[in-house]
């Protein structure tokens, strides 16, 4: 979910892993980020909500890249949809809303990631070799 600039390194991502994974949709109220989107994975299917795309498709896993104030709502409508969901950081702006989400994603069976991957690009392990 989300059309811009994460989604389209999420997109870049996807496209150049080894795992036989791949971009199926984009959901964004945007055309102008949709389009960012088929550009990098052409064949996507573009649509302007998340609700949209799941009554169209039914996604393994949901990326949500979008701004914080909108994580909660997209990653409960994804778990509540059967999808494993993967949320940019931070989460979720309170620790009642990461409990509820993770509650849901148990219940659901789903996994409820958040993303970190900085930590593992070359700065950053650089940075780590330098530390005490």
């Amino acid at each position: 979910m989300g059309g811009g600039k994460m989604a389209e390194h999420h997109a870049r991502a996807i496209a150049g892993t080894a795992t036989p994974a791949r971009l199926v949709a984009v959901a964004d109220p945007s055309e102008t980020g949709r389009a960012a989107i088929v550009r990098i994975a052409p064949g996507v299917e573009g649509y302007g909500s998340l609700g949209e795309l799941l009554q169209a498709q039914r996604p393994d896993v949901v990326h949500v890249v979008t701004p914080l104030d909108t994580h909660f709502a997209i990653a409960r409508q994804a778990l509540e949809a059967g999808c494993h969901v993967y949320v940019e950081k931070p989460v979720v702006p309170t620790g009642s809303e990461i409990d509820e989400l993770a509650a849901l994603a148990r219940a659901r069976h789903r996994s409820l990631c958040a993303g970190h991957q900085l930590l593992f690009e070359e700065p950053a392990r650089v940075a780590l070799e330098l530390l005490p």
